[in-house]
């Protein structure tokens, strides 16, 4: 490579003015009692251009300021400065001291003189606050469209739409951009495997049933696609589909190698549930400008969706300890996955707009006994991704592209989760209350006595204790009508207190299209 070579090697010295010689960006000038040129500093405008066109490092605008890339042939990789200053120190570490004949005159090179001042004048040029000594490089980077999605591979880059889905060459993306880290290390062999993958085989068996398969599978192509309308920008969220016991969650049913999966194609940072603050300006710190899928593992139960709102909608700021703040636009934004053993609410229109709701079945989970098993393991014969060989990968590989395909065809599909409206019933009451409860058989437009049911399900279920008071059975009665997508309604009439619910009977049942 041309910068392994000496400066010496790669250019001729030159005369800028009477008395002033240039080697590149290393500037000699004449002095005056001798006929000799003498090392004198460094031209700023001729370094600017070394370290970008020779050594590839350049600026990138990042909104407000700029950061440091290696730029090659279109792939980019983010750089620290020291990095720039340390690869200039070898190529003046690389330069020989001598005397040079030039048209009669001799220019002195003393590579420990141009060290030393290299040394002192390095904190100006190389610090997060003088970037301006790097060219910035204009170009846009290589996203997605409403009707096409790419995805980098060691030997091209597949192009998928609606219909098709075509291999081409890295040299045929001009003045485009793509980061390092999207690109895969596989020979992708388009649809050469006929026979489908073990994580195709995966996700049939999660899924639990052919319209759910194809939920989960529109919902991978939706990840998969580097782009974000703002207006129809949701939220994965991975959820058991068995009902759920928020003070022992079982968990083991696949949610984490669906989320693991998706990292193989689209660079993926994930987030500790358990620590995941939403109060915390830093809780998105190590999202870089290259992300594109953000993963929260097991939240906590009761988070608020809200949170999320202006994220889907309006971009993603990210805040690291002791730097500026910065803010992806929306359309840019990663995809959010939100993984859970627990549910939380999706009440009201914006939650409901902005979630789609992943449900895995106990196809796996069920054989976990002891918990010693491995059941994914077991049923498949081997462990996903570290045990599969260069076929299964290959397999696996047109699996994806196939879910980016159907997604850019169909879009999300729309389905109404299977026990969302349970879960959430027993987790925002009490599990007695949650058995009870489904037992009496309440219907629409009935009257009930509050009395003749809260009296007994209180001695029964609570004795004395205080803990459950008449407000708080209202509110889980409040709940248990939610869950029927019925309204509660309370009245008093002739010192008697009373309870109704409104609604349709089989509102719940009959409800089978998500309002997205």
């Amino acid at each position: 490579m041309s910068h392994q070579l000496s400066l010496r090697e790669q250019f001729a010295f030159e005369q800028t003015t009477s008395n002033t010689i240039q080697l590149s960006f290393l500037k000699f000038q004449k002095t005056k009692k001798e006929n000799k040129y003498f090392f004198t500093g460094f031209n700023r405008h001729t370094l600017s251009k070394f370290l970008s066109y020779k050594l590839g490092y350049y600026r990138i605008l990042k909104e407000d300021s700029y950061i440091i890339v290696k730029y090659n042939n279109g792939i980019v990789v983010e750089a620290q400065p020291f990095t720039a200053k340390n690869e200039l120190l070898e190529v003046l570490d690389r330069l020989d001291t001598e005397t040079v004949d030039f048209d009669g005159s001799l220019i002195s090179i003393n590579r420990d003189a141009i060290l030393e001042k290299f040394a002192n004048v390095q904190p100006q040029y190389f610090t997060s606050g003088s970037l301006d000594i790097l060219i910035e490089l204009k170009k846009e980077f290589l996203r997605d469209t409403k009707d096409h999605s790419f995805f980098y591979f060691k030997n091209g880059i597949v192009k998928t739409s609606s219909e098709c889905q075509e291999l081409i060459p890295y040299t045929e993306i001009k003045n485009k951009l793509i980061w390092k880290s999207w690109i895969n290390d596989h020979e992708i062999q388009l649809d050469q495997f006929t026979d489908h993958s073990m994580f195709e085989k995966f996700i049939s068996n999660v899924s639990g049933s052919d319209k759910w398969n194809q939920a989960f599978i529109s919902a991978i192509g939706y990840v998969l696609t580097n782009s974000n309308p703002p207006s129809k920008s949701q939220a994965i969220i991975l959820y058991d589909e068995s009902i759920t016991d928020v003070n022992n969650p079982s968990g083991g049913t696949g949610k984490g190698i669906f989320a693991k999966a998706l990292s193989y194609l689209r660079q993926q940072v994930v987030i500790d549930g358990k620590k995941f603050d939403p109060n915390s300006k830093f809780v998105f710190q190590n999202v870089a400008e290259d992300t594109q899928v953000v993963v929260i593992d097991d939240v906590k139960p009761f988070m608020d969706f809200k949170f999320f709102h202006s994220i889907l909608s309006e971009g993603l700021t990210v805040e690291g300890k002791n730097q500026a703040s910065w803010k992806f636009s929306s359309d840019k934004t990663p995809k959010i996955i939100i993984s859970s053993n627990s549910v939380f609410s999706n009440k009201g229109t914006t939650n409901k707009r902005r979630q789609y709701i992943l449900e895995f079945s106990d196809f796996y989970s069920s054989k976990i006994i002891t918990g010693v098993e491995e059941p994914v393991k077991d049923h498949h014969g081997c462990m996903f991704f570290q045990d599969w060989d260069q076929k299964e990968w290959n397999r696996f590989y047109n699996f994806m592209l196939y879910c980016s395909r159907f997604y850019l065809k169909n879009g999300l599909i729309a389905i109404k989760p299977k026990n969302h409206s349970d879960n959430l019933l027993l987790i925002q009451t009490h599990e007695d209350f949650y058995i009870w409860v489904n037992d009496q058989g309440f219907k629409v437009e009935t009257a009930y006595k509050r009395d003749d049911y809260f009296t007994p399900f209180k001695q029964e279920y609570f004795g004395d204790s205080k803990e459950l008071s008449v407000q708080k059975f209202n509110k889980w009665m409040k709940a248990f009508a939610e869950s029927k997508a019925w309204v509660y309604h309370s009245s008093r009439s002739n010192s008697q207190s009373y309870f109704v619910f409104s609604g349709t009977e089989n509102s719940k049942q009959d409800d089978d299209e998500c309002p997205f």
